[in-house]
């Protein structure tokens, strides 16, 4: 069954998969954009390059956030 509040979902290809293989079978990374949010929120994306080579962590900004 095809999830459309699916984060990853759009109507031509899923945007982190090759195939859109929720049409067919369940998904194992289905999440919505709230969740998605919230994950954000929780762990927000950091530059792990920079991390590893001084033990300081800069964040990545978040497109569409002020």
């Amino acid at each position: 069954m095809t999830k459309k509040d699916c984060f990853a979902y759009s109507p031509m290809a899923c945007r982190v998969l090759t195939e859109r293989i929720c049409d067919g079978k369940e998904c194992s990374f289905y999440k919505t954009h709230k969740q998605l949010e919230e994950e954000y929120d929780k762990n927000p994306p950091f530059n792990y390059k920079h991390y590893k080579e001084t033990g300081e962590k800069i964040y990545y900004p978040r497109r569409g956030k002020n």
